[in-house]
This record gives C-alpha cells, sequence and structure tokens, in this order.
C-alpha cells in the first residue's frame, strides 16, 4: 500500500481529515515535524473521529530522518507539486511508493522536490481563469484523497503487490447505471451514511466508479467529492473535452 507523507502540515483539521483517509484504506501516514500544532490539538482529534486507533502513524523529527527512514525501506519518493508539469493520473503507481504532499501556505520546497523521483501536479482546469488570479492550490486533504484514490484504483483496491484487479461488476437490468464512459454521476446509498450526508442531487445514471463504498462511508462529505471530481477530471483529460 503507498505511504502518506505530509512535509510539516500546518492546519490540523486537514491533518485529521487525511488521517481518517489512511484509516479508511489501510496506508500509512508520516508526518515531518515540526508540525504547525499539537499532535493532541481538539481540531485534529474531531477531525479524524474515533478512528485514530486505525491509523498506523509515524512520525519523524525532521526531514533528513524522514529521508533516512524512506532510503531504509526503498520505493519511489512522488513529489505532489502545483509547480510539477506531470499529471498524478498519468503515472503507474507501485504499492511501494511515497505520496509526499508540502505544506498548505507555500507548498514543498524546491530543494525538497528535486529529492523526489517524480514531481506529480492536479491539474486544475480553472485555476488561470478566476477573478483573482486563480486558484494556486486544492485543500491539502482533498488532495491526498484524490491521488491516493487513483493509485488505489490502479492495484485494483488491494494492498498485495502483484495483485490482480477485481473483475468490474455488472449492473442489473433496471438499475439505471450507465456504461463505462457517462458523465452523470450519483452516489451509492452507503456513501450517504458519511456524517454530515453529502448533499448531492440523484441523477439517473453514473460511471461506475471502481471505488469501494466502504471506504467512503467514513470519509468527510468534501474528500468524497474531491475523488469523484478528480475522476471526472481525468476523463475529460483522456477524452480530449
Amino acid at each position: 500500500m503507498v505511504r502518506i507523507v505530509l512535509f510539516q502540515p500546518q492546519i490540523p483539521p486537514n491533518t485529521g481529515n487525511v488521517a481518517r483517509t489512511c484509516a479508511a484504506t489501510g496506508s500509512e501516514l508520516h508526518l515531518v515535524e515540526p508540525l504547525g500544532f499539537e499532535i493532541t490539538d481538539r481540531q485534529l482529534k474531531r477531525a479524524g473521529l474515533d478512528y485514530w486507533p486505525l491509523v498506523q502513524l509515524h512520525r519523524h523529527p525532521d526531514l533528513e530522518a524522514f529521508l533516512a527512514e524512506r532510503q531504509r525501506r526503498g520505493g519511489r519518493l512522488l513529489a505532489l507539486s502545483r509547480h510539477a508539469s506531470q499529471s498524478y493520473a498519468e503515472i503507474h503507481y507501485d504499492p511501494q511508493d511515497w505520496l509526499l504532499f508540502g505544506r498548505e501556505s507555500d507548498g514543498l520546497p524546491a530543494e525538497l522536490r528535486h529529492k523526489a523521483d517524480a514531481c506529480l501536479t492536479i491539474p486544475m482546469p480553472a485555476s488561470s481563469t478566476t477573478e483573482a488570479g486563480g486558484v494556486r492550490s486544492l485543500n491539502l486533504s482533498v488532495a491526498v484523497g484524490v491521488v491516493l484514490y487513483e493509485s488505489l484504483r490502479q492495484q485494483g483496491f488491494s494492498s498485495r503487490p502483484g495483485a490482480e484487479p477485481p473483475p468490474k461488476p455488472r449492473p442489473k437490468e433496471g438499475t439505471g447505471l450507465a456504461p463505462q464512459g457517462s458523465l452523470r454521476y450519483s452516489l451509492p446509498d452507503s456513501w450517504m451514511s458519511a456524517s454530515p450526508p453529502c448533499p448531492v442531487r440523484w441523477g439517473e445514471t453514473h460511471e461506475a466508479l471502481p471505488i469501494d463504498p466502504a471506504h467512503l462511508a467514513i470519509h468527510s462529505c468534501g474528500d468524497a467529492i474531491g475523488v469523484i471530481v478528480g475522476k471526472f477530471g481525468d476523463f475529460q483529460r483522456r477524452n480530449g473535452s
């Protein structure tokens, strides 16, 4: 399973939401200190709800300590940055990869990006068209969810290296599910068990997303929507729309 690495995160709820996603997917969470908050912060705990015992949490006192751990265990270091040109959807992920995300205020420093095996970005089609000069970045927890679930999709949602992806389920007659390639989305009933419920209007059809709804049932609404939007953006890119 890929590992999630947060470099000096600054906002407690973001890290809490990322921890919740890691608990749902069985992914390790690595925090590179110094942090912008105390690990006992109330907002941090609240965002992670009661799933903290399920989080495989690793704390590193500084960048050098993390890089030494990564060197010892092996695996590629993939940095996520708005300064990159290669899309996160244009790379094949390996279960041993480390996905590195930067600080909320200024991302990853240039010297750290240069230490990575690859530097990736999440395309934002409207980033240069808004009146305020463009959105600089996505929310940290949303960005983690988008990239993490793309890696899981490629691996067939299995933590076993080399495992074959499960066969795609065939929609039952009368369910209204559209074939692969539909541009209309809705959420399965089990996703609505998120707290608070996602304010999603039902469409008659949706693309059969290769995401286990049991995982997203415990995600925040924003992170779940981020995963879907990331999938939709990848569909548009592949189809030239």
